[in-house]
Protein backbone atom coordinates (compact mmCIF):
# COMPACT_ATOMS: atom_id res chain seq x y z
CA UNK A 1 0.00 0.00 0.00
CA UNK A 2 2.84 2.14 0.77
CA UNK A 3 6.10 3.63 -1.23
CA UNK A 4 7.42 3.74 1.92
CA UNK A 5 9.61 1.75 3.95
CA UNK A 6 8.27 0.31 7.46
CA UNK A 7 10.29 1.79 10.11
CA UNK A 8 9.28 -0.95 12.58
CA UNK A 9 11.43 -4.33 12.54
CA UNK A 10 9.74 -7.71 11.99
CA UNK A 11 9.19 -8.55 15.89
CA UNK A 12 8.07 -4.98 17.01
CA UNK A 13 4.83 -4.58 18.22
CA UNK A 14 4.28 -2.06 15.62
CA UNK A 15 5.50 -3.40 12.86
CA UNK A 16 1.89 -5.50 11.38
CA UNK A 17 -0.04 -2.19 11.91
CA UNK A 18 2.26 -0.46 9.46
CA UNK A 19 2.12 -3.30 6.64
CA UNK A 20 -1.73 -2.92 6.92
CA UNK A 21 -1.68 0.68 7.32
CA UNK A 22 1.20 1.94 5.59
CA UNK A 23 4.25 3.04 6.68
CA UNK A 24 4.94 7.03 7.39
CA UNK A 25 5.69 8.91 4.61
CA UNK A 26 8.58 10.97 6.61
CA UNK A 27 11.70 9.10 9.24
CA UNK A 28 12.95 11.63 11.61
CA UNK A 29 16.28 11.74 13.10
CA UNK A 30 15.40 9.24 16.57
CA UNK A 31 16.00 5.93 16.31
CA UNK A 32 12.80 3.91 15.93
CA UNK A 33 12.65 1.82 19.33
CA UNK A 34 11.25 -2.07 19.07
CA UNK A 35 8.86 -1.10 22.11
CA UNK A 36 5.39 0.41 22.02
CA UNK A 37 6.69 3.89 22.34
CA UNK A 38 8.79 3.52 19.25
CA UNK A 39 10.10 7.67 19.68
CA UNK A 40 9.96 8.54 23.19
CA UNK A 41 11.69 11.87 23.24
CA UNK A 42 9.47 12.85 19.89
CA UNK A 43 6.24 11.36 21.87
CA UNK A 44 6.34 12.61 25.29
CA UNK A 45 7.51 15.98 24.20
CA UNK A 46 3.83 16.26 22.61
CA UNK A 47 2.68 15.94 25.81
CA UNK A 48 3.85 20.04 26.10
CA UNK A 49 0.38 20.66 23.69
CA UNK A 50 -1.90 18.38 26.18
CA UNK A 51 -0.29 20.85 29.45
CA UNK A 52 -0.55 24.00 27.71
CA UNK A 53 -4.33 23.08 27.15
CA UNK A 54 -5.22 22.31 30.98
CA UNK A 55 -3.55 25.83 31.60
CA UNK A 56 -5.68 27.57 29.08
CA UNK A 57 -8.19 25.74 30.28
CA UNK A 58 -8.37 27.39 33.88
CA UNK A 59 -7.25 30.28 32.35
CA UNK A 60 -10.77 30.25 30.19
CA UNK A 61 -12.80 29.03 33.02
CA UNK A 62 -11.64 32.45 34.95
CA UNK A 63 -11.93 34.60 32.22
CA UNK A 64 -15.20 33.49 31.28
CA UNK A 65 -14.07 32.94 27.45
CA UNK A 66 -17.28 32.18 25.05
CA UNK A 67 -17.93 28.82 23.56
CA UNK A 68 -15.20 29.46 20.23
CA UNK A 69 -11.99 30.59 22.56
CA UNK A 70 -12.69 27.57 24.60
CA UNK A 71 -13.48 25.05 21.90
CA UNK A 72 -10.28 26.12 20.68
CA UNK A 73 -8.42 25.60 23.71
CA UNK A 74 -10.09 21.20 23.50
CA UNK A 75 -8.46 21.42 19.87
CA UNK A 76 -5.18 22.46 21.40
CA UNK A 77 -5.73 19.15 23.63
CA UNK A 78 -6.21 16.61 20.87
CA UNK A 79 -3.13 18.04 18.53
CA UNK A 80 -0.99 16.59 21.83
CA UNK A 81 -2.93 13.01 22.09
CA UNK A 82 -2.35 13.18 18.14
CA UNK A 83 1.13 13.77 17.64
CA UNK A 84 1.84 11.36 20.52
CA UNK A 85 -0.07 8.47 19.61
CA UNK A 86 1.51 9.03 15.62
CA UNK A 87 5.16 9.41 17.23
CA UNK A 88 4.29 5.84 19.17
CA UNK A 89 3.31 3.99 16.75
CA UNK A 90 4.35 5.46 13.62
CA UNK A 91 2.24 4.43 10.30
CA UNK A 92 0.58 5.97 7.63
CA UNK A 93 -3.40 6.08 9.89
CA UNK A 94 -1.41 7.51 13.04
CA UNK A 95 -0.30 10.02 10.91
CA UNK A 96 -3.38 11.23 9.22
CA UNK A 97 -4.88 11.45 12.51
CA UNK A 98 -1.70 13.81 13.52
CA UNK A 99 -2.52 15.85 10.21
CA UNK A 100 -6.40 15.78 11.24
CA UNK A 101 -6.15 17.31 14.22
CA UNK A 102 -3.04 20.05 13.31
CA UNK A 103 -6.23 20.95 10.43
CA UNK A 104 -9.01 21.08 13.04
CA UNK A 105 -6.53 23.89 14.99
CA UNK A 106 -5.99 25.90 12.64
CA UNK A 107 -8.80 26.53 9.92
CA UNK A 108 -10.65 26.28 13.77
CA UNK A 109 -9.11 29.57 14.19
CA UNK A 110 -9.51 30.79 10.95
CA UNK A 111 -13.29 30.20 11.51
CA UNK A 112 -13.45 32.65 14.41
CA UNK A 113 -11.60 34.77 11.80
CA UNK A 114 -14.12 34.58 9.59
CA UNK A 115 -17.19 35.10 12.16
CA UNK A 116 -15.38 38.60 13.07
CA UNK A 117 -15.87 39.76 9.14
CA UNK A 118 -19.25 38.69 9.14
CA UNK A 119 -18.54 35.46 6.21
CA UNK A 120 -19.53 32.95 8.26
CA UNK A 121 -21.91 33.07 11.94
CA UNK A 122 -22.69 30.65 14.62
CA UNK A 123 -25.03 28.22 12.38
CA UNK A 124 -22.77 27.93 9.30
CA UNK A 125 -19.33 28.48 10.80
CA UNK A 126 -19.21 24.35 11.64
CA UNK A 127 -19.76 23.55 8.08
CA UNK A 128 -17.39 26.15 6.66
CA UNK A 129 -14.76 24.15 9.19
CA UNK A 130 -15.36 21.00 8.29
CA UNK A 131 -15.38 21.43 4.84
CA UNK A 132 -11.74 23.09 4.52
CA UNK A 133 -10.46 20.10 7.12
CA UNK A 134 -12.15 17.28 4.83
CA UNK A 135 -10.53 19.12 1.60
CA UNK A 136 -7.19 19.25 3.28
CA UNK A 137 -7.48 15.27 4.32
CA UNK A 138 -8.32 14.55 0.92
CA UNK A 139 -5.69 16.57 -0.64
CA UNK A 140 -2.87 14.99 1.88
CA UNK A 141 -4.24 11.66 1.42
CA UNK A 142 -3.49 11.91 -2.67
CA UNK A 143 -0.08 13.49 -1.87
CA UNK A 144 0.75 10.47 -0.04
CA UNK A 145 -0.10 7.94 -2.91
CA UNK A 146 1.35 9.81 -4.97
CA UNK A 147 4.50 9.80 -2.97
CA UNK A 148 4.55 13.78 -2.51
CA UNK A 149 5.49 15.76 0.68
CA UNK A 150 2.71 16.28 2.58
CA UNK A 151 4.56 18.02 5.50
CA UNK A 152 4.20 21.78 3.58
CA UNK A 153 0.55 21.56 3.88
CA UNK A 154 0.50 22.51 7.18
CA UNK A 155 2.46 25.60 6.05
CA UNK A 156 -0.02 26.40 3.55
CA UNK A 157 -3.22 26.14 6.21
CA UNK A 158 -1.13 28.52 8.11
CA UNK A 159 -0.59 30.95 5.64
CA UNK A 160 -4.33 30.80 5.31
CA UNK A 161 -5.05 31.67 8.57
CA UNK A 162 -2.72 34.58 8.34
CA UNK A 163 -4.36 35.95 5.89
CA UNK A 164 -8.05 35.53 7.21
CA UNK A 165 -6.45 37.65 10.20
CA UNK A 166 -5.41 40.25 7.41
CA UNK A 167 -8.73 40.61 6.48
CA UNK A 168 -10.11 41.12 9.82
CA UNK A 169 -7.19 43.81 10.83
CA UNK A 170 -8.84 45.66 7.86
CA UNK A 171 -12.44 46.30 9.54
CA UNK A 172 -10.75 45.39 12.98
CA UNK A 173 -8.37 47.15 15.31
CA UNK A 174 -6.35 44.20 17.49
CA UNK A 175 -3.33 44.29 19.71
CA UNK A 176 -0.75 41.88 17.55
CA UNK A 177 1.12 41.05 20.09
CA UNK A 178 0.64 37.66 21.15
CA UNK A 179 0.24 36.74 17.37
CA UNK A 180 3.50 37.67 16.61
CA UNK A 181 4.90 35.88 19.68
CA UNK A 182 3.08 32.42 19.19
CA UNK A 183 3.67 32.39 15.32
CA UNK A 184 7.24 33.21 16.56
CA UNK A 185 7.81 30.23 18.45
CA UNK A 186 6.23 28.25 15.60
CA UNK A 187 8.55 29.48 13.64
CA UNK A 188 11.57 29.24 15.11
CA UNK A 189 9.99 25.37 16.47
CA UNK A 190 9.60 24.66 12.94
CA UNK A 191 13.71 25.68 12.13
CA UNK A 192 14.43 23.19 14.53
CA UNK A 193 12.34 20.33 12.91
CA UNK A 194 13.96 21.12 9.59
CA UNK A 195 17.21 21.01 11.42
CA UNK A 196 16.62 17.13 12.70
CA UNK A 197 14.28 16.24 9.10
CA UNK A 198 17.99 17.43 7.63
CA UNK A 199 19.96 15.73 10.36
CA UNK A 200 21.64 18.96 10.81
CA UNK A 201 20.87 18.57 14.77
CA UNK A 202 20.62 14.51 15.01
CA UNK A 203 21.73 11.89 17.50
CA UNK A 204 19.21 9.27 17.07
CA UNK A 205 20.33 7.45 20.38
CA UNK A 206 19.40 9.98 22.10
CA UNK A 207 15.64 9.67 23.66
CA UNK A 208 15.17 12.56 25.82
CA UNK A 209 16.10 15.37 23.93
CA UNK A 210 15.62 15.54 19.64
CA UNK A 211 15.38 18.79 17.46
CA UNK A 212 11.71 17.87 16.31
CA UNK A 213 10.72 17.33 20.26
CA UNK A 214 11.32 20.96 20.58
CA UNK A 215 9.74 21.90 17.76
CA UNK A 216 6.59 19.89 19.59
CA UNK A 217 7.31 22.43 22.91
CA UNK A 218 7.76 25.61 20.93
CA UNK A 219 4.83 24.82 18.64
CA UNK A 220 2.48 24.56 22.00
CA UNK A 221 3.79 27.57 23.15
CA UNK A 222 3.31 29.19 20.27
CA UNK A 223 -0.40 28.07 20.21
CA UNK A 224 -1.07 28.98 23.48
CA UNK A 225 -0.06 32.77 22.66
CA UNK A 226 -2.44 32.67 19.78
CA UNK A 227 -5.00 31.32 22.46
CA UNK A 228 -4.94 35.03 24.49
CA UNK A 229 -5.09 36.62 20.81
CA UNK A 230 -7.95 35.54 20.29
CA UNK A 231 -9.87 36.42 24.20
CA UNK A 232 -8.79 40.29 23.21
CA UNK A 233 -11.76 40.20 20.80
CA UNK A 234 -14.54 39.28 23.63
CA UNK A 235 -16.73 41.73 25.67
CA UNK A 236 -15.88 42.91 28.71
CA UNK A 237 -18.60 41.47 30.28
CA UNK A 238 -16.92 38.08 29.38
CA UNK A 239 -14.33 38.68 32.05
CA UNK A 240 -16.81 39.98 34.83
CA UNK A 241 -15.41 38.56 38.13
CA UNK A 242 -17.40 37.28 41.36
CA UNK A 243 -16.72 40.37 43.26
CA UNK A 244 -17.68 43.37 40.49
CA UNK A 245 -21.04 41.11 40.15
CA UNK A 246 -21.54 41.56 44.49
CA UNK A 247 -20.92 45.36 43.67
CA UNK A 248 -23.92 45.07 40.95
CA UNK A 249 -26.15 43.32 43.97
CA UNK A 250 -29.38 44.83 43.72
CA UNK A 251 -31.66 43.78 47.27
CA UNK A 252 -34.81 42.28 47.75
CA UNK A 253 -36.59 43.33 50.81
CA UNK A 254 -36.23 46.44 52.73
CA UNK A 255 -34.17 45.23 55.74
CA UNK A 256 -30.85 44.59 53.29
CA UNK A 257 -29.98 48.40 52.27
CA UNK A 258 -29.33 48.43 56.46
CA UNK A 259 -26.71 46.24 56.35
CA UNK A 260 -25.65 47.99 52.64
CA UNK A 261 -25.80 51.47 54.82
CA UNK A 262 -23.73 50.80 57.21
CA UNK A 263 -21.35 49.07 54.84
CA UNK A 264 -20.95 51.64 52.79
CA UNK A 265 -20.57 54.54 55.26
CA UNK A 266 -16.77 55.41 54.63
CA UNK A 267 -14.65 55.20 57.90
CA UNK A 268 -12.83 58.43 56.91
CA UNK A 269 -16.09 60.51 57.54
CA UNK A 270 -16.12 63.69 59.54
CA UNK A 271 -19.65 62.60 61.48
CA UNK A 272 -19.58 60.06 64.30
CA UNK A 273 -21.01 57.39 64.85
CA UNK A 274 -24.12 59.14 66.68
CA UNK A 275 -25.15 60.31 62.92
CA UNK A 276 -24.83 57.08 61.52
CA UNK A 277 -27.13 54.89 64.32
CA UNK A 278 -29.71 58.47 63.35
CA UNK A 279 -29.74 57.96 60.29
CA UNK A 280 -30.47 54.40 60.48
CA UNK A 281 -33.54 54.81 62.99
CA UNK A 282 -34.98 57.08 60.86
CA UNK A 283 -35.00 54.43 57.68
CA UNK A 284 -36.32 52.09 60.05
CA UNK A 285 -38.93 54.57 61.53
CA UNK A 286 -40.08 55.48 57.83
CA UNK A 287 -40.47 51.72 56.79
CA UNK A 288 -42.20 51.05 59.97
CA UNK A 289 -44.64 53.90 59.36
CA UNK A 290 -45.14 52.39 56.02
CA UNK A 291 -46.12 49.15 57.48
CA UNK A 292 -48.44 51.13 59.72
CA UNK A 293 -50.53 52.53 56.86
CA UNK A 294 -50.99 49.62 55.11
CA UNK A 295 -52.94 48.02 58.08
CA UNK A 296 -55.01 50.83 58.99
CA UNK A 297 -56.32 50.78 55.23
CA UNK A 298 -57.00 46.86 55.86
CA UNK A 299 -58.68 47.82 58.98
CA UNK A 300 -61.12 50.45 56.98
CA UNK A 301 -61.80 47.95 54.24
CA UNK A 302 -63.52 45.18 57.35
CA UNK A 303 -66.66 47.10 58.17
CA UNK A 304 -67.70 47.23 54.26
CA UNK A 305 -66.65 43.26 54.10
CA UNK A 306 -68.78 42.93 57.31
CA UNK A 307 -71.93 44.19 55.92
CA UNK A 308 -71.55 42.36 52.78
CA UNK A 309 -71.87 39.07 54.89
CA UNK A 310 -74.52 39.94 56.80
CA UNK A 311 -77.76 37.89 56.41
CA UNK A 312 -81.17 39.35 55.04
CA UNK A 313 -84.35 39.72 57.76
CA UNK A 314 -87.41 37.65 56.27
CA UNK A 315 -90.25 40.04 56.03
CA UNK A 316 -92.71 37.69 57.37
CA UNK A 317 -90.87 37.77 60.92
CA UNK A 318 -91.32 41.08 60.82
CA UNK A 319 -95.03 40.82 60.32
CA UNK A 320 -95.31 38.75 63.70
CA UNK A 321 -93.95 41.15 65.88
CA UNK A 322 -95.71 43.92 64.62
CA UNK A 323 -99.21 41.80 65.16
CA UNK A 324 -97.93 41.05 68.84
CA UNK A 325 -97.71 44.96 69.64
CA UNK A 326 -101.42 45.56 68.53
CA UNK A 327 -102.74 42.67 70.63
CA UNK A 328 -101.11 44.63 73.59
CA UNK A 329 -102.57 47.98 72.98
CA UNK A 330 -106.23 46.43 72.55
CA UNK A 331 -105.77 44.85 75.96
CA UNK A 332 -104.69 48.28 77.17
Amino acid sequence: MSYYVNPHKFSCPWHPYAQEFGAPNIKWCEETMCTWISEPSNAWSSLAFVVIALVLEYVSKKKRADFDTQFYVRLVFFVGLGSALYHASLNYLTQLIDYLVMYLVIFWGMAINLKAIGKVNDGNKFYFWGGFVALAMVITHFFYISNIPVQFLIAIAALMFLFSEYKVRSIEKRNYKFLIIGFGAICLGEVFSILDLERVICNPNNHIFQAHALWHILSAIGLGAIYFHFIQMLPASAFQTEESKKEEYIPHSHLEPVEMLKEEVPENESFDEETKEHNIQEFITENNEEEKIEVIEEEATKPEIELEETEEVDPNQLSLFDVDSEEEDKKD
